[in-house]
């Protein structure tokens, strides 16, 4: 699957999670690969893109996130936060105590 990102067009397998942001009042969905990340016209919720997406092996780790469980290295819980890492990248998302229980459980080694 194809997903249109500002004039180019990023595949499915090459993102490692989806971020929901405010910008200037407007919501924003940002397409994070391993290297790059891109503002894309999804005019959808993130509840919505999870149904669309889920089937590719990405799960909402919070309320502003969606990760492919497919590219999680590990998570790392701390009592201050939860972090997803990802294979061959220095980027990290955010879990929710809630997110990380169902993404924790929908890893292949868990």
């Amino acid at each position: 699957m194809k997903v249109p990102c500002q004039d180019i067009v990023v595949d499915v397998e090459d993102i490692i999670y989806i971020e929901l942001v405010y910008v200037k009042g407007n919501t924003k969905i940002v397409v994070h690969t391993i290297h790059d990340k891109h503002f894309c016209k999804i005019s959808a919720s993130l509840d919505a893109i999870e149904i669309l997406f889920s089937s590719f092996g990405f799960v909402k780790s919070d309320s502003c996130n969606l990760v492919n469980l497919n590219k999680i290295n590990y998570i790392e819980k701390t009592a201050y936060s939860i972090q997803v890492f990802f294979h061959g990248s220095s980027k990290t998302a955010s879990c929710s105590r809630s997110g990380y229980a169902k993404v924790k459980s929908m890893l292949p080694l868990s």
